[in-house]
């Protein structure tokens, strides 16, 4: 009997050992861990199970300002493509006035010298215009590749410090989708969309202000 409460004895003791141990050691791998598995996570969330959601979301302040937080490095570069842009707008918008100020004052008045000079002018306009886009395109260019350099290489980074088990239970082909096809799409919007939009927005602006300066009554008949 008595050997028995002995033997009793000890295997309490040892499970007290034993879970003393675990909770030591398994506090101290969750600490280490915790980084890790809130990491894998957010990751798990932005991917979604279902790839027909993939495309399917609201309009999220945040990722607007984590893209601003990436063109940042290259604002310099962004602010000369705005100024280009500003500059090849109202190049573009005075096309018109200038055509119209060459028949009134050169061919109406019928005055060859006034003609030449606005037909130089004119060219000289359209001239300057070419060259702004093809610098604001260039610069944005470079600047959508280089966000797009630095999202990848972050992302790269990112994969590497995520668990074996993460990577065995996500798909390869969704990861590779959203390290290259969908910032590439970002690059594209960059690139393109932001000053397209910009500049279109600038155009239609300026066109407004030029009908009102020509004759301010037929541009409200006009808009209405």
């Amino acid at each position: 009997m008595t050997t028995q409460t002995d033997t009793t004895d000890r295997i309490t003791e040892a499970v007290d050992l034993r879970g003393s141990l675990d909770w030591l050691f398994g506090s101290r791998l969750s600490a280490e861990e915790q980084e890790r598995i809130a990491r894998e996570r957010r990751v798990q969330e932005l991917l979604p199970q279902d790839e027909e959601e993939a495309g399917v979301g609201s309009y999220d302040s945040r990722l607007a300002r984590r893209l601003v937080v990436y063109l940042k490095p290259y604002q310099t570069k962004v602010i000369w493509s705005v100024i280009f842009m500003s500059i090849s707008s109202i190049l573009n918008v005075a096309g018109p006035t200038l055509i119209g100020w060459a028949i009134d004052d050169g061919i109406r008045a019928g005055s060859m010298q006034q003609l030449r000079l606005w037909t130089v002018v004119f060219l000289a306009a359209a001239i300057v215009e070419w060259i702004t886009n093809r610098a604001r395109i260039s610069l944005m260019a470079y600047a959508g590749t280089r966000v797009v350099t630095d999202m990848r290489s972050e992302l790269f980074r990112h994969l590497h410090k995520l668990s074996l088990n993460f990577h065995n239970n996500t798909s390869v082909g969704r990861l590779m989708s959203r390290l290259i096809s969908d910032i590439g799409i970002l690059q594209d919007f960059v690139t393109w969309s932001i000053t397209g939009l910009a500049r279109s927005s600038f155009i239609l602006i300026g066109i407004i202000f030029a009908m009102l300066a020509l004759n301010w009554q037929l541009a409200l008949v006009t808009f209405a």
